[in-house]
């Protein structure tokens, strides 16, 4: 078995437009709507869980771990273009229904997997502004996740695709603080996405306030993130 965690950092339009963001709208939609009705509609029931997604085949995930140690059987089998490679393992976020130990797929999405260079004289490139949302240690502590707000937009142009990085800076003083930096490459800024972006937790991050820091619409912006 092979981990494939998709190392780059470059996002088209349609990447970003993960299903993470479809579901948040249906989610919206189908509470105001049954609300006059049952007051509970086909998404109440609807569990969210990061993990590790097993391929049986090119495109077809069979099995689901989450961060919380919790393997499920995917019954059906759920679809993504994205994976593959079979026999591998993907970052990925999940909503299912769930039946115990099966786990009905509703949607699954890639999760960015992104791993900090270290900055050469502390000379920080500049970033085009995103919203950094939120950040928070995975229930196994062995992911630091966040979750990026970008704008984007449609265009002909295929040289305008967004670009993430992750890089660290030295600080000498045994704190460990990260910048993302965004590259917008001319992708228009029509409508906002959402990203969901992991680090894989290294031995220098445990047991630290990790200080992640971003150009963001509203200025700068740092979170403070403790990993156990």
């Amino acid at each position: 078995m092979t981990t494939t965690s998709r190392l780059s950092t470059t996002l088209s339009h349609a990447a970003l437009s993960l299903a993470a963001a479809t579901i948040a709208a249906l989610l919206f939609s189908a509470c105001t709507t049954d609300a006059y009705e049952s007051g509970e509609g086909r998404y109440s029931h609807l569990t969210a869980e990061f993990g590790m997604a097993h391929t049986a085949a090119k495109g077809e995930i069979d099995a689901f771990t989450t961060d919380g140690s919790r393997s499920l059987r995917l019954n059906p089998h759920a679809k993504a273009s994205w994976a593959t490679t079979p026999d591998s393992l993907y970052r990925s976020l999940l909503y299912f229904y769930d039946n115990e130990n099966d786990a009905s797929p509703f949607s699954i999405s890639q999760v960015m997997v992104i791993k900090p260079t270290t900055l050469k004289n502390n000379n920080i490139p500049s970033s085009d502004p995103l919203t950094l949302v939120s950040a928070w240690p995975s229930a196994d502590g062995k992911w630091l996740n966040m979750r990026l707000d970008i704008k984007t937009g449609k265009t002909d142009d295929p040289k305008a695709v967004h670009n993430l990085r992750m890089v660290r800076l030295q600080t000498g003083d045994g704190s460990y603080r990260m910048r993302i930096v965004h590259s917008r490459n001319n992708m228009p800024e029509y409508y906002t996405s959402t990203a969901y972006v992991s680090i894989a937790v290294d031995d220098e991050m445990k047991g630290k306030a990790v200080e992640l820091s971003a150009n963001t619409y509203d200025g700068e912006k740092i979170l403070s993130v403790e990993i156990p």
